[in-house]
């Protein structure tokens, strides 16, 4: 019987029920039967990555015209807090994203 792929299939599990980590195989063969949702995973990874990039060289920038220690230390600081509180939503909708694409919905 063939596997519907469209629909979201659980990981593979090593010991039902125990908890314990599957091989590295059976994860590989997981991914390798859901080619559409590994590539939309890698693709947002890919445009996280470019954008990521970009502020760091904006910040680098910023940086490069700073004429005082005092504009300096400012730039980097918010520069800080906008990287963390970015990160923050970005692990969110990537976890969102996982979790739509690959755990099976109850529909009630």
């Amino acid at each position: 019987m063939a596997v519907d792929k469209t629909v979201a299939q659980p990981a593979p599990d090593a010991a039902p029920g125990t908890g314990a980590m599957p091989s590295a195989e059976a994860v590989f063969a997981w991914w390798t039967d859901r080619p559409a949702a590994f590539g939309e995973l890698m693709s947002g990874v890919l445009a996280q990555t470019e954008a990521l990039m970009r502020r760091q060289a904006d910040f680098v920038g910023e940086l490069s015209r700073c004429k005082q220690i005092s504009d300096v230390a400012s730039v980097q600081t918010r520069f800080v807090q906008d990287a963390w509180s970015e990160a923050g939503r970005d692990a969110q909708a990537a976890f969102a994203k996982l979790r739509g694409a690959f755990l099976p919905t109850s529909e009630t």
